[in-house]
């Protein structure tokens, strides 16, 4: 049941707290730090399978029964650390200048399908690996052309 997810969600929040606080501190560019982040993220989606299935049978199922825990909370602790990434990027020359938000929403797409298919498809082992190299066609796409000369 649900209390038995309790505290295992609580482990992942707090774990998640801690991977977007290393995220943060980081050094290193923004590319650097993105990459890290969300494989960071990653990592604890798949150590938390469980707590993610619930988590998305909450959000996409019906209102009755979910918890009285706000999932949007976690939502937007992702995307506005992705974003300030983002914008770190751009105000350093690494991204090109542009609506910083639309570049992590950009970003999120590798992330939600790597995440997606290994809550659905866990015997494709999509994969750390995978996510990486997707993002790497993102970073291209958004990279300045002074940060694509200095490669």
């Amino acid at each position: 049941g649900l209390e038995d997810l309790e505290r295992p969600g609580n482990v992942a929040l707090v774990e998640f707290e801690a991977t977007i606080a290393d995220a943060l501190a980081a050094p290193g560019g923004a590319r650097d730090r993105i990459g890290r982040f969300l494989d960071g993220v990653f990592t604890l989606v798949i150590e938390h399978l469980d707590v993610m299935r619930v988590i998305d049978s909450f959000y996409y199922g019906p209102p009755q029964g979910a918890p009285a825990f706000d999932f949007e909370v976690i939502h937007t602790r992702f995307m506005d650390t992705l974003t300030a990434l983002v914008r770190e990027g751009m105000e350093a020359g690494e991204f090109r200048r542009g609506d910083a938000e639309d570049v992590a929403w950009a970003i999120v797409g590798p992330f939600e399908v790597a995440r997606g298919m290994s809550l659905c498809h866990p015997e494709m082992d999509f994969g750390r690996d995978r996510l990486a190299r997707l993002l790497q066609v993102v970073f291209e796409g958004v990279s300045s052309n002074n940060a694509k000369e200095s490669e």
